[in-house]
């Protein structure tokens, strides 16, 4: 049998508590009994949570524990769930009923005592010997609960006084108390430990409060039950799907994985718009190193190097399809990057590319695979005559070997050192077209004018823009580019080449992931060139417009032009100012230090009221700089 013991109220000024005998209890009873006026509550030892002898408790305080509140200052309970967009400060909640959370002691800068002129509140558990609190709790608020509110007190909304009433939580603390404002908004630990480890003794009952309808995620369901659709206006070509994009401001740092005429441009585009570009490229002086912030020489797979980019720069492309994907995906780590490795690693081998097309219905010209001799002598007849093309490394009309027969097939595979091939058989060309498409990570999608393009020798010659095809036919382009680049999961600038026949039937020839040679007219003839939207969706802004205000055609200037004729071994200087006579001819020079036959030194852009007077332009130029074809330009 063990002594009970009863509380009875205390003063304001917290006196200390008197201790009054009762008579014993049995085990399992439980009586009531009157002293001085105060009403007592007996329970027997068992029943009372955290003491070890048994004892009596003043109605006030049983009927708070009760309730479910601590005696430790103002009493709280969480509201029921509300939309939670009032000010910070309003009663966001109506007050819960018994079995209500308790609500967070969220603490302030300015501790101040709510409420009460005293040191400290009557019943206080600091200090009330064996219900003493932890050292680091002593005099201070209690943690703040996580459960969904970041406020202590529910309070209406009024004025106050800064120090004391400013929010406690920028926006939705997220649950985290690390999460609240401190100096420039970082996170921060939480009366030394980390939030986290104090989960809410009440996280099992938060589950069941209701909670707000999920609209981001209502809304992105709906988005993904219609596919965008294409909507053709002033040839532009833009489909989206609503979606929140961190955004790199102007002032960043972007980086670039190659030092050559597209790096060049992209460079000119970002810095135009404020942005500071740091170019990783093995060569010395190409021309993107040139004009960039900063230049890393070092090869595409440095760690060190590419170590050196990430540190700097908040995003990174490419500038050619042949950079390692290995090196996007180190960068991709620690920065965003597009594309991403995946799509540039299915374009850097035709292999890849043509099973990736094929495999997903997009239509390719008839081809085998030759990976061996074996594969050679045993060539369909019906895909001759053809082209062999080395999977890998060939650009620009390297790596390709035209063929009538199985022999011719063999012959050439021996030329291209035996390495892995495809063979595409000869389509019956009209004409020659690319569609460039860009794509973010909004899902957002943009595509230029189809481009209509001329090829000598392999290598792009003369582009007109917009392409003299049937506008049926060039909307057809343009959804293939569109879906090429959704089934690839791309993000950037893409280029899709392609046939179309005589029949009119569209053939994807190739993709380029990266801003292609026949964009280049955009840059005069379009509200938004392929290289400023390269920066855009890099930099996660909206993409801008693709609509083309003036008719172009690109001449594209190689390193022939600085020779007088074929047989010439001395190169001279091109007149340029014949070029810039004609006043709607705009010169872009790449700043390559040495001209060489069959390499890309610069080009043309000629503008016109209508696609013949750009024609026209371009036929003059090609005369004064002595380009052959001229004539033929038609």
């Amino acid at each position: 049998m063990g002594e009970s013991r009863g509380i009875t109220g205390s003063d304001s000024r917290g006196s200390r508590r008197r201790r009054q005998p009762a008579r014993p209890l049995g085990p399992q009873e439980a009586c009531r009994v009157r002293r001085d006026g105060v009403r007592l509550l007996e329970f027997p030892r068992h029943r009372i949570p955290g003491h070890s002898r048994g004892g009596t408790l003043d109605a006030a305080t049983q009927d708070r524990r009760a309730a479910g509140g601590r005696r430790d200052g103002q009493r709280q309970r969480l509201g029921h769930d509300e939309a939670r967009r009032g000010p910070t400060g309003r009663v966001r909640r109506r007050l819960g009923g018994a079995r209500a959370l308790r609500a967070p002691n969220a603490r302030r800068h300015v501790r101040v005592r709510r409420g009460r002129a005293d040191a400290r509140p009557a019943l206080h558990r600091r200090g009330g010997g064996r219900r003493r609190a932890p050292a680091w709790h002593a005099r201070v608020q209690d943690d703040g609960a996580g459960a969904r509110r970041p406020r202590a007190v529910q309070v209406p909304a009024r004025r106050g006084f800064a120090p004391v009433d400013r929010p406690d939580a920028e926006g939705d603390p997220g649950r985290d108390l690390r999460d609240r404002r401190s100096g420039r908004r970082e996170r921060r630990i939480v009366r030394r430990r980390h939030a986290r480890r104090d989960r809410s003794r009440a996280r099992a009952e938060a589950r069941g409060l209701p909670r707000e309808a999920d609209r981001r995620r209502a809304r992105d369901a709906r988005s993904a039950r219609s596919a965008p659709r294409l909507s053709v206006g002033g040839g532009n070509i833009v489909a989206s799907i609503e979606r929140s994009v961190s955004v790199i401001p102007p002032g960043s740092w972007l980086g670039l994985l190659g030092g050559g005429q597209l790096g060049r441009m992209f460079s000119m585009a970002a810095q135009a718009m404020g942005y500071r570009v740091a170019v990783l490229d093995p060569a010395a002086d190409g021309p993107a190193a040139s004009v960039a912030d900063r230049h890393i020489h070092a090869d595409y797979l440095d760690s060190a190097g590419l170590a050196r980019l990430a540190a700097l720069v908040s995003a990174a492309t490419t500038e050619f399809e042949n950079v390692p994907s290995a090196a996007l995906d180190f960068l991709a780590k620690s920065v965003r990057v597009a594309p991403g490795a995946a799509s540039v690693a299915i374009a850097q081998d035709r292999i890849s590319e043509k099973m990736f097309l094929s495999g997903h219905g997009f239509p390719v010209a008839p081809y085998a695979v030759l990976r061996s001799s074996d594969d050679v002598a045993s060539l369909d007849a019906s895909l001759l005559p053809g082209i062999v093309k080395s999977a890998r490394l060939g650009y620009d009309g390297k790596g390709q070997v035209r063929v009538a027969t199985r022999d011719e097939a063999a012959a050439a595979f021996d030329t291209l050192g035996r390495v892995p091939a495809v063979l595409e058989r000869f389509v019956d060309l009209a004409v020659e077209v690319s569609s460039i498409v860009a794509r973010d990570d909004a899902d957002a999608v943009a595509a230029w004018p189809i481009a209509e393009n001329r090829h000598r020798d392999g290598i792009l010659d003369v582009t007109i823009l917009p392409a003299r095809i049937e506008p049926a036919l060039a909307l057809r382009a343009a959804d293939l580019a569109a879906a090429l680049a959704r089934a690839l999961d791309y993000r950037g600038i893409l280029c899709v080449e392609l046939f179309v026949t005589r029949a009119g039937a569209l053939l994807v020839n190739e993709i380029a992931p990266r801003p292609h040679n026949s964009g280049h007219a955009t840059i005069d003839a379009c509200l938004t060139s392929q290289f400023e939207q390269q920066v855009r969706v890099l930099a996660g802004l909206p993409l801008g417009s693709t609509t083309q205000h003036t008719p172009a055609v690109m001449v594209n200037l190689l390193g022939d032009a600085w020779y007088p004729d074929a047989t010439a071994t001395q190169r001279r200087e091109p007149v340029w100012e014949r070029v810039l006579a004609h006043p709607r001819a705009k010169l872009h020079l790449y700043g390559k230090h040495e001209a060489r036959r069959g390499r890309k030194m610069g080009h043309v852009t000629c503008l016109g009221a209508t696609v013949d007077e750009a024609l026209a332009t371009a036929r003059a130029v090609k005369r004064d700089l002595g380009i052959p074809g001229a004539d033929e330009l038609v």
